[in-house]
């Protein structure tokens, strides 16, 4: 980024100017209520905005085909519209903190109610991309965001579900970490290692290969047998259940049999006893034997 491309402004000269901020529609989906931004109506309640927004006019990612959203996520798709606004590269949660204070403020006033907003309503620098970027808006926005370590797992998988609709790993993968399985176990699931990474991940959304094999009939079969066995989920998104699977990876059918045929009691006795030091897997152990046996 060359600094004779950036035009250093304020939000508020921009909104008097009669400037929309709207957004890139995979970089919008963290809920006012989440923790990340919860966090940040606070620091900026205290401090204020400490780094600046980093916009670029909405017209280059409409060029590039990027679905552009408002504040309630609905598309904006006027050319007139999209001429007039600005969408965020870096600072999404920032700016959304400051709307949360906004509407927390507005909300206070209509009760009668007193609210100290305290820092949180000063005026935030932005600095505008006034060209479109070398590499694109997309890459650029998955650069920035890869670099300050501001995305986490979740973040590029949503993206990358987003932009391949087709992908049925990763919008398996996708799913898994609605159900809040973290990206290292779903690794496990997928490639037996921990070989996908958020690297993988934003590499598949800047239009490179993923980087590394997937099984994913394999891990939907693992995934089923362990609900069918009556494991919940927040059992199934720890690693013990998978790394055990995994370390019997030679007799897979036998462990995926033995699995299912648990007793609730069990079940409940695996699911008390993964983060102790002894074997919980006994049953599971003992199933398999039965199963070589009887097969000979």
């Amino acid at each position: 980024m060359k600094i004779d491309n950036i035009s250093i402004t304020t939000l508020n000269s921009l909104l008097k100017d009669g400037k929309e901020i709207i957004f890139i529609a995979v970089n919008r989906e963290t809920p006012a209520n989440s923790t990340n931004v919860k966090g940040k109506v606070e620091s900026l309640k205290q401090y204020g905005v400490q780094m600046p927004l980093m916009l670029i006019p909405a017209g280059y990612a409409a060029e590039e085909g990027l679905e552009l959203v408002d504040d309630n996520l609905t598309p904006v798709t006027d050319p007139q519209r999209i001429e007039n606004a600005l969408v965020i590269l870096d600072g999404n949660n920032r700016y959304k903190a400051y709307k949360e204070i906004q509407k927390q403020q507005k909300e206070a006033a209509a009760k009668g109610k007193a609210y100290d907003a305290g820092k949180g309503l000063d005026d935030i620098v932005c600095f505008i991309q006034t060209e479109k970027p070398e590499k694109g808006v997309l890459n650029t926005l998955i650069e920035v965001n890869t670099t300050a370590i501001s995305w986490k797992g979740g973040d590029y998988m949503r993206t990358a579900a987003k932009l391949n609709p087709d992908n049925e790993a990763i919008n398996w993968a996708n799913e898994m970490m609605k159900a809040k399985m973290s990206l290292s176990t779903i690794s496990l699931f997928l490639t037996f290692d921990s070989k996908l990474k958020p690297q993988n991940v934003a590499g598949l959304i800047k239009g490179n290969d993923l980087g590394c094999k997937v099984n994913l009939e394999r891990a939907k079969r693992i995934f089923t047998a362990l609900v069918e066995a009556g494991f919940k989920q927040k059992d199934i998104n720890k690693r013990y259940l998978i790394k055990f699977i995994i370390s019997h990876a030679d007799e897979l059918e036998n462990t995926l049999k033995a699995f299912k045929g648990l007793t609730e009691g069990e079940v409940k006795h695996i699911s008390e006893n993964l983060k102790d030091f002894g074997n919980p897997f006994e049953a599971v152990e003992a199933k398999i034997e039965q199963l070589k046996a009887q097969q000979g």
